[in-house]
């Protein structure tokens, strides 16, 4: 627990030097470097609380294989063919789960922060990331497979932006590869079109009313949605599976709680109607939060489960930009806005562990076990 009160105590601190207008170049670049490296070192040699991570390990250390003692052969299993491959190669350099799940942290970690730069400049991504420290495994590791699909789509996002089609649609490929859900993803490249509807402050008041009326009323359009796609990819079974998982429902409530909704309330608020930024990296962010929110508002099914994975670091950099911007409003201080979010995220990270309704409680004594004791 000292070490985790200590890094967090840095981190903290990096992120509130980052606000410095004076900071040089050079120390940016480094402080780049160390939060990468923190990170790393503390988030990717720890265990996580997915319940599905049990599976992975079991996987990694019984189905896949070393090509420098069997050759080039896959695991007879339905996960998708880069990941299996991947996974056959790591194993070929290392037998150790925990090593396997620290260079895929590793390569995410890079990948993400690399996207985010490119989308938000360096200084802004170090006190994003800063601020993501607190929640960062339930971002990303969750999701063994679709947390490289995920790191590879938010370096792609550049593209979008850049309007550079071929280098988005061969990334969009490749985190495919790793989890089938990506593939959706291809349609975000004409996002830009819709640019004009955020500047129509009516609209997205009169949408945000809306969408809030929906949910209350638990009106959903999943079932239609989840029936299209599963006659849809029914010959892709990787991707219908998830549908058939999680089921048909026509309750959008069952995904989100309350609290949920009112966080994403308050960002919608303050990110849309409130932010006055017109920059076209600020717009970009705007509309992939729209998507986020109305996926979790009028959606069940995959995609509000599936697809929502792929903006959940997109969305949490938004509330972490909506924090700062209400310490500008009371205190005339972005600074204490980020320790606001830095705050408010410990908090609900306690909150997570803690309360029943996560479903994850049962893996709180393994996760801290590991984290506190195995590891350190």
């Amino acid at each position: 627990m000292i070490i985790y009160l200590g890094i967090a105590i840095l981190m903290a601190l990096i992120g509130y030097n980052a606000f410095d207008p004076n900071l040089q170049p050079k120390f940016k670049s480094w402080n780049f470097v160390i939060v990468w490296g923190i990170l790393v070192l503390f988030w990717g040699t720890s265990y996580i609380n997915a319940p599905d991570i049990p599976g992975y390990i079991s996987y990694f250390e019984r189905k896949t294989y070393n090509w420098l003692e069997t050759g080039y052969k896959l695991p007879s299993i339905t996960f998708e063919k880069g990941f299996n491959i991947l996974s056959c190669i790591i194993k070929s350099v290392t037998d150790h789960y925990y090593v396997y799940q620290f260079i895929l942290f590793t390569s995410e970690l890079f990948l993400i922060m690399k996207g985010l730069e490119k989308i938000i400049d360096k200084n802004n991504t170090i006190i994003v990331v800063c601020a993501l420290f607190f929640i960062l495994p339930l971002n990303l590791l969750g999701a063994l497979r679709q947390g490289i699909a995920i790191a590879l789509f938010i370096y792609a996002i550049q593209y979008i932006e850049r309007r550079k089609f071929i280098k988005y649609i061969l990334l969009l490929g490749l985190a495919s590869c790793f989890h089938n859900s990506a593939i959706f993803l291809v349609l975000l490249y004409w996002l830009p079109l819709i640019r004009p509807l955020l500047f129509n402050k009516r609209i997205l008041f009169i949408g945000f009313l809306l969408l809030n009326v929906c949910y209350i009323a638990g009106f959903s359009i999943s079932k239609i949605l989840d029936n299209f796609l599963l006659s849809f990819f029914d010959l892709y079974e990787n991707t219908a599976v998830y549908i058939r998982y999680i089921g048909i429902s026509d309750d959008v409530r069952s995904n989100f709680g309350l609290f949920k909704i009112l966080e994403m309330d308050f960002v919608y608020v303050c990110f849309l109607l409130l932010n006055k930024s017109d920059s076209r990296s600020i717009s970009l962010l705007k509309i992939l939060f729209l998507i986020y929110f109305i996926l979790n508002m009028l959606l069940g099914g995959i995609l509000a489960h599936r697809i929502g994975y792929y903006f959940i670091i997109i969305y949490n950099t938004c509330l972490i930009y909506s924090l700062c911007m209400l310490g500008q409003m009371l205190w005339n201080r972005k600074e204490l806005g980020y320790l606001l979010s830095c705050t408010y995220f410990i908090i609900l990270n306690l909150f997570y562990f803690q309360n029943s309704f996560s479903g994850q409680v049962i893996y709180k004594n393994m996760f801290l076990e590991h984290l506190f004791k195995g590891v350190y």
